[in-house]
């Protein structure tokens, strides 16, 4: 009687491994037909060049004020033209902050170089139309993360360590979430879309989400799909839970977690993200580990780094942000 009960118990164990697997390949299936069948739509570069010349419009007054408030432009007046002059003279500590600042000035066409000197270019004008400033979702956003940055911008140069001197990703998650909103990261999220094929059913997890990514993964993926986001600001990811819980994803889970901590997970995704990410992190095969743990066979890492190359305001922009 014993030895029956022991062999029914063995079979029914089969059997639901055998359904397990069943269940598996059936999944994967599913997913692999819905892939081929999904059409890239990349962001088209009219899109992408138009956002970046009305960021240019918009942040150069913002960008020359700053040279202003620091008394950069005075001091090249004065003869002080170079990196080191104008840190002795001033006091600013953070040359690399300094250097980048002048550069960028210099690729805008407001300063002028030689060898190591800077001079203001002669006849210098801006001219801004009234267009331009028209209020929209993109002036607002710019102007919100600009004015932050020329606050911090004279605390920067004094000290890249200053509790003033940066954006930071915590204390300031308010101002990175208007940010994160925007339209250029809005195109990041279009863009890792596209290339990836994400569609309904993939189960995806955004390594370092912040606020803004998440809810727009979890529209994609639907209710048969999950959206995971990983994030170390405790602020951030209360703004990105608020968001997808107003939406009704109730697949999409995000939570407070260094990744590059061992991380364990329950199940295994199809497509792993990091975006703007890397730059920001001490112990980057320790964040591909955690993804070749958490990928499926045949998933996929999506890496990027930067969106614009070459740009000097998105360069400089890039220099102010806390890593």
């Amino acid at each position: 009687m014993g030895e029956s009960r022991e062999n029914e118990l063995e079979i029914l164990k089969e059997l639901l491994e055998s359904n397990k697997r069943l269940l598996e390949v059936l999944k994967n299936f599913s997913r692999e037909e819905k892939r081929e069948e999904r059409i890239s739509v990349p962001v088209s570069p009219k899109r992408i060049r138009e956002s970046m010349m009305k960021a240019k419009k918009i942040c150069l007054p913002t960008l020359i004020q700053m040279g202003v408030v620091t008394n950069i432009f005075t001091a090249i007046n004065e003869g002080l033209r170079t990196v080191e002059s104008i840190s002795s003279n001033y006091g600013y500590r953070n040359k690399k902050l300094l250097k980048s600042y002048l550069f960028t000035m210099e690729r805008y066409g407001i300063l002028a170089r030689e060898n190591e000197e800077f001079y203001i270019k002669n006849g210098i004008k801006i001219e801004l139309d009234k267009k331009d400033l028209n209020s929209d979702k993109v002036t607002d956003d710019l102007i919100s993360f600009i004015s932050a940055l020329l606050r911090a911008f004279p605390y920067a140069l004094l000290d890249e360590k200053h509790p003033m001197a940066s954006v930071d990703f915590n204390k300031d998650a308010d101002l990175w979430n208007i940010w994160l909103e925007n339209d250029w990261f809005r195109m990041t999220r279009e863009i890792i879309s596209s290339i990836s094929q994400i569609g309904p059913g993939d189960y995806v997890l955004d390594l370092g989400c912040g606020s803004a990514s998440l809810p727009y993964y979890a529209e994609i993926v639907g209710p048969r799909g999950r959206a995971v986001g990983l994030d170390i600001s405790k602020n951030m990811v209360e703004i990105c839970k608020n968001k997808i819980e107003e939406r009704g994803f109730y697949w999409a889970k995000v939570r407070k977690e260094n990744i590059e901590s061992i991380l364990l997970f329950k199940d295994k995704y199809d497509i792993m993200i990091l975006s703007f990410v890397l730059p920001f992190i001490n112990n980057p095969m320790r964040v591909f580990k955690n993804a070749n743990k958490g990928l499926r066979n045949g998933g996929k890492l999506v890496i990027l780094t930067k969106l614009f190359s070459n740009e000097p305001l998105y360069d400089f922009l890039d220099s102010m942000i806390p890593g």
